[in-house]
């Protein structure tokens, strides 16, 4: 990610967001669910992404956005008027921590680094997993070249469509 300065607007959100991600863990934790991503967005929008082997269905979202908006409002969390959302992450989710390679081993997916690799800066391949903090992806553009992408180096990375 590019360097820039911190605006106390954005410190507020970062502090909001992890007080959130606090709440969700919280709930899910007793279920085989997962928080894959959080994210504030303007006019108090508020998304929660979930998943768990097999899917989530529309019933768990919804018995999970009762529960996280209680806690959200007990705990003062959002100082103004809010919209939940939980859902599914979808086909196309976003591979956030190093067990997700693993998981997804096999599956398309793209990664976009921070910095050049080989002059390259997206990937779009199968992944092979992960290996002492490198990603193997078995690149589409390359006679079967497998890169290994560092992990802190991968700025967004997510599973695609099979072709």
């Amino acid at each position: 990610m590019q360097n820039r300065i911190e605006t106390r607007a954005d410190a507020d959100r970062g502090g909001t967001a992890a007080r959130l991600s606090k709440v969700v863990e919280r709930v899910i934790a007793p279920s085989p669910l997962e928080l894959v991503d959080l994210r504030l967005a303007g006019g108090g929008k508020v998304s929660v992404f979930v998943d768990k082997p097999g899917g989530v269905n529309i019933a768990e979202c919804a018995d999970l956005s009762r529960e996280i908006g209680v806690l959200i409002d007990i705990e003062e969390i959002m100082q103004s008027p809010y919209t939940l959302e939980v859902s599914s992450p979808g086909v196309e989710r976003p591979l956030t921590k190093p067990t997700d390679y693993d998981r997804f081993s096999g599956r398309r997916a793209k990664v976009r680094t921070k910095d050049a690799l080989e002059g390259r800066r997206v990937f779009t391949g199968r992944i092979e997993g992960i290996e002492s903090g490198f990603v193997k992806l078995l690149d589409e553009e390359s006679d079967g070249e497998v890169f290994s992408i560092p992990f802190d180096g991968i700025e967004k990375a997510n599973l695609k469509r099979e072709l």
